[in-house]
């Protein structure tokens, strides 16, 4: 029950055991199902975490809990304050990471994943998940944090899967994941399978485009660099 994790969470914080408070938090939120929640429920959950992740000095995260607190709050019917309070929040987290120069990047990955987050109750809504996802993970790699980008590209890829009509974007975002795993995570094998999985998905294009064809041909090119054409 939501009600008897928040309990916990609260007596954790109370004791100044705030990692706890999130990880236990944390992990109830990946196994709340959505449709089978009250929204209201779900906004108490996120907005919990987002005083947790303030007290554990985790400012972006908790500013993305406080934003999803929000959107779930807005669905429930006389949660209007308790919306208002949450975007009240964000809003002061923003500012304080602004104040420092060194959190932009942080800030720019919050905005980002605040606009994914604010993507998941809408319909048809897939692809452009994808390609926000893809754009954290491009971002993430420049900047030297190939680990923290890796994720970023499997869920973007993901959004494209099932999407409409998205099998060429997915096949460069595979691409782009192979490129990571070769260059900076030192994981042949991983990126000869994700080369392999983008050429293929590229060749059974139907019906196939130039694009596909030269993505493909340029998978092919990096496999056989690799002695990987083929899988063994």
């Amino acid at each position: 029950m939501i009600g008897d994790c928040l309990a916990q969470a609260r007596q954790l914080t109370a004791l100044g055991r705030h990692s706890e408070a999130c990880d236990l938090l944390q992990d109830r939120l990946a196994r709340t199902t959505d449709s089978l929640v009250r929204p209201e429920d779900l906004g108490d959950l996120c907005r919990t975490l987002g005083a947790a992740l303030t007290a554990s000095g985790r400012a972006a995260d908790a500013i993305q809990a406080y934003q999803e607190a929000a959107d779930a709050y807005g669905a429930a019917p006389g949660c209007a304050a308790l919306q208002a309070e949450c975007a009240q929040e964000v809003l002061a987290g923003v500012r304080k990471l602004r104040a420092e120069p060194q959190n932009r990047l942080t800030l720019l990955i919050a905005r980002l994943d605040r606009e994914v987050l604010s993507l998941r109750y809408a319909e048809g809504a897939d692809r452009r998940r994808g390609e926000l996802m893809q754009q954290t993970a491009e971002i993430l790699q420049r900047r030297g944090r190939p680990q923290e980008a890796e994720p970023r590209y499997r869920e973007a890829i993901k959004a494209f899967h099932n999407a409409p009509d998205a099998a060429l974007a997915e096949a460069k975002c595979l691409m782009k994941l192979a490129g990571l795993c070769l260059h900076d995570l030192d994981r042949l094998d991983d990126a000869a399978a994700h080369y392999r999985a983008a050429r293929d998905l590229a060749r059974a294009m139907d019906p196939q485009t130039d694009d596909a064809e030269v993505l493909a041909d340029d998978c092919e090119a990096v496999l056989g660099n690799l002695g990987a054409a083929t899988p063994p």
